[in-house]
């Protein structure tokens, strides 16, 4: 059953999805109709879950349930993966690759490869202070304090260890 995202407890289940590129305007609106339809009828054994999502900066997709009024076991979470999956192939978007690293820089979302991480920090492209999107994070409470945060405060703190 569908709910508003912000509406959902600090404690609900979150799974965010990072676009290899950033959406255009009538992909937003596919986005926004498909994943409605699904979190409306979305079901765990049977189960309605009651479930929301938000798309954000054209490039974000975060589908949260709460978990307290039905559990989302492996064949709720495949039907969650099979829409995604399903809406991808329709966008002809990647949802699922992790070898992209999002920032905030300058108003927009930039995207370094993985790869290339250590590169970019040493030309300064990417400093201590640059703002990650963690898209690994399990809580919705989580993704409200934690989903952008300075690089050295993340999981890329080792790439900004002093030696000793």
């Amino acid at each position: 059953m569908l709910v508003p995202f912000d509406t959902l407890p600090t404690h609900a289940q979150v799974w965010i999805y990072q676009a290899n590129r950033a959406l255009s305007d009538a992909e937003t609106t596919i986005v926004n109709q498909t994943l409605g339809a699904f979190c409306q009828t979305w079901d765990s054994h049977q189960q309605p879950v009651q479930a929301g999502f938000a798309l954000l900066h054209n490039r974000f997709i975060a589908l949260a349930a709460n978990e307290e009024m039905t559990t989302v076991s492996g064949c709720g979470i495949d039907k969650s993966v099979a829409q995604m999956r399903a809406l991808a192939q329709q966008l002809q978007v990647d949802f699922f690759d992790r070898s992209q690293v999002a920032f905030w820089q300058n108003d927009t979302v930039q995207t370094y490869l993985l790869a290339q991480l250590a590169q970019a920090i040493e030309k300064g492209a990417i400093t201590a202070e640059s703002l990650v999107f963690n898209n690994h994070l399990k809580t919705l409470g989580e993704w409200q304090n934690q989903w952008l945060q300075p690089a050295a405060q993340s999981w890329m703190a080792r790439y900004f260890k002093q030696p000793a």
